[in-house]
């Protein structure tokens, strides 16, 4: 003789508890993130900050590096990932300076 199984008893949220608030997600912006200062002061950063890998400077390696992340309303970068890129060390570059950014 086999007895169904158990099943916990399901919690219920009273009625007057306000539900949970959990941040919207969009996947477009009506206004875009711009970097404090302007393109100038980001690019300045990203030249000063940069380690190009001496295998690719030997090689002339050049190319690009998709990510994507999130941005909270405080600006913060979050769970930056690479998504397309030419190498391992690229990513892991890139994504050094995406985490440095101000």
């Amino acid at each position: 003789m086999q007895r169904a199984p158990l099943r916990p008893k399901q919690l219920r949220r009273p009625q007057w508890a306000a539900p949970e608030q959990q941040p919207a997600v969009y996947f477009t912006a009506n206004k875009l993130p711009a970097s404090l200062g302007g393109d100038a002061v980001l690019l300045k950063f990203l030249v000063g900050w940069l380690n190009y890998f001496t295998v690719a400077l030997n090689r002339y390696l050049l190319g690009k590096v998709s990510l994507t992340f999130t941005v909270d309303s405080e600006s913060r970068l979050y769970d930056p990932r690479a998504v397309r890129a030419l190498s391992a060390g690229f990513n892991e570059e890139v994504l050094r300076l995406v985490r440095l950014m101000p």
